[in-house]
């Protein structure tokens, strides 16, 4: 990845971009990429000038918690901007103008699975904070999504089924536990998601044992209920790149 017309240059194989929009343009890029073959990043969040980079993983499958500050305009290297509490792997994250969100995912090291939500101020070094827990513990989370209030997660490997069909939805800018939203209509993990502030779009991923499938479902990010039908991929996605401005979003597999 060369993100040249920004100045910061990244160099790397991209191993599943996830992708997160709000309003006021903010992004939140999610993905997992490796770094001069050293390290995994497991979350990347871009908003206006600056990234942080959130855990990952180093040689030898450790862990680890940090979280890395670049300023896009200017050339240097990161400065840490603090860790998150527990060192999660495949997590997902969603946020608005003003704090990320990272969830659930694998406790270090692989040993179980965590229901843990943290968040982030973008404004404020320090390291992330304690928000709440999902309703499952889960792993296997490909990106949420999210519109200028709510922020969703969708199904993701739990200890019951090993593969989930739940929707979650936290408010951002409080604290607490996640409140069930609904229920997809397939049971999925790595199923990537676009939002547009009103819908959310989660497309595709693996249904277990390694059955991918290419179904779209939507919800109205405003209103719980279950997923419904949007229509299908042309090809088979398992934790695809996305990308979406108000009006279309794209999905590379």
């Amino acid at each position: 990845l060369n993100l040249e017309s920004t100045q910061l240059q990244i160099k790397t194989e991209v191993q599943g971009l996830r992708y997160v929009v709000s309003q006021h343009s903010v992004e939140s890029l999610v993905f997992r990429y490796q770094v001069d073959h050293q390290i995994f990043v497991d979350k990347m969040v871009v908003v206006e000038e600056e990234v942080l980079f959130i855990c990952g993983t180093q040689p030898g499958n450790t862990t680890i918690n940090t979280i890395n500050l670049v300023q896009v305009s200017t050339l240097g290297n990161a400065t840490d901007f603090g860790d998150l509490s527990d060192r999660p792997t495949q997590p997902t994250a969603f946020g608005d103008s003003t704090r990320a969100c990272v969830a659930g995912g694998n406790a270090s090291p692989y040993a179980s699975l965590i229901s843990k939500i943290e968040y982030i101020t973008f404004s404020s070094s320090g390291g992330a904070n304690d928000f709440g827990e999902l309703t499952e513990a889960c792993r296997a989370l490909s990106n949420g999504c999210s519109d200028a209030t709510r922020g969703l997660r969708f199904g993701g490997v739990n200890s019951a089924t090993a593969f989930g069909n739940r929707i979650d939805f936290v408010t951002i800018q409080t604290t607490g536990d996640a409140t069930e939203f609904g229920n997809l209509l397939l049971g999925r993990y790595g199923n990537p998601a676009v939002s547009n502030n009103v819908r959310g779009i989660q497309m595709a991923g693996n249904t277990g044992n390694n059955a991918t499938n290419i179904n779209i479902e939507f919800v109205n990010i405003q209103s719980k209920g279950d997923g419904q039908d949007f229509g299908q991929m042309i090809s088979i996605v398992d934790d695809g790149g996305t990308c979406c401005d108000k009006t279309r979003g794209v999905c590379a597999t």
